[in-house]
């Protein structure tokens, strides 16, 4: 399949400028009302949002449609005197997609919060150093001495739990973010969204929603689906 296919007659170019001029629009039926007006259908309007925002998200694409639309639908609302929003560190992001429709799977997934203002730069996880081996408590006198069995269980129970731990930072340290990999991205509120990574710079992530919203996050806050 070509990526840049137009959709129901509308090209990403197209579907840029269409999606400028419904951006302040309030409800589906106001977006259509505009893009007829510009000649194309209600029905058209809507395959072409869902396809095109199901190519952004896919990962085969490693991203390749959303960093080639975001900055047409930049420029198409600095063209019609829209502001454009801005991270702390000055990268444009677009608002979340006008009239977007969910791919299958998200139903009524929300839509992440606003972008948060001022999240601190990692600044890496310390390294393990290891666990300090067990010297031995020296028995009390006149104390029952343990069962065996029960010194076994609890023996198991810290070697589950320290094998878990080591498992975790492993899989952290290994799994690669890139253009493409699907995440979920830690949120200010303390909730986990899903996404899809557009691009790494400098130790920030940029992280593709499934409303079509594409947002600059601290890596520290991004981890592997």
């Amino acid at each position: 399949m070509d990526p840049w296919a137009p959709i129901n007659g509308i090209s990403l170019e197209r579907y840029a400028e269409l999606a400028a001029d419904v951006d302040s629009a309030p409800d589906p039926a106001a977006r259509a009302q505009i893009v007829e007006r510009q000649g194309v259908t209600a029905l058209d309007w809507a395959a072409a949002t869902y396809g095109w925002n199901t190519r952004m998200q896919d990962p085969a694409l490693t991203g390749q449609v959303a960093s080639r639309f975001y900055p047409l639908y930049q420029a198409a609302l600095a063209r019609k005197g829209q502001a454009v929003a801005r991270t702390p560190s000055g990268r444009a992001v677009s608002g979340a997609m006008p009239g977007a429709v969910p791919p299958p799977g998200y139903g009524a997934t929300p839509a992440p919060p606003a972008q948060p203002q001022g999240y601190p730069q990692p600044q890496g996880y310390p390294q393990p150093q290891g666990y300090p081996q067990p010297q031995g408590y020296p028995q009390p006198q006149g104390y029952p001495q343990p069962h065996p069995r029960d010194v076994g269980q609890q023996l198991g129970q810290a070697f589950n739990s320290f094998s878990s731990a080591v498992d975790s930072f492993i899989n952290k340290a290994i799994t690669p973010l890139g253009p493409g990999a699907p995440v979920m991205v830690q949120w200010s509120d303390g909730r986990h969204y899903p996404g899809t990574v557009v691009s790494l710079q400098s130790g920030q992530v940029q992280v593709s929603f499934p409303d079509g919203r594409a947002v600059w996050v601290p890596q520290q806050y991004v981890s592997p689906r």
